[in-house]
């Protein structure tokens, strides 16, 4: 087991453990090309819209803060 091998990831804050999650995450796709031609043309449309739209776009800091309070910061215990 990974935490057997690393007992001070257990130390971690709640704010540091989801970093090294999404850092993980991260590492799953950097070298796979996306090839599913459904996925291609969604992202195909979507890039579009946003050189038609700019204005419509939202940083992802923006977006994450959105998510998190939903999701994670809502989140009855």
């Amino acid at each position: 087991m990974i935490l057997e091998r690393f007992p001070e990831l257990l130390k971690l804050s709640e704010d540091e453990k989801q970093q090294l999650c999404s850092e993980l995450r991260g590492t799953f796709f950097i070298d796979e090309p996306v090839t599913d031609p459904d996925l291609i043309a969604i992202l195909e449309a979507r890039h579009q819209h946003y050189l038609a739209h700019p204005e419509t776009a939202r940083p992802w800091s923006e977006v994450r803060a959105e998510l998190r309070a939903k999701y994670i910061e809502g989140r009855q215990e």
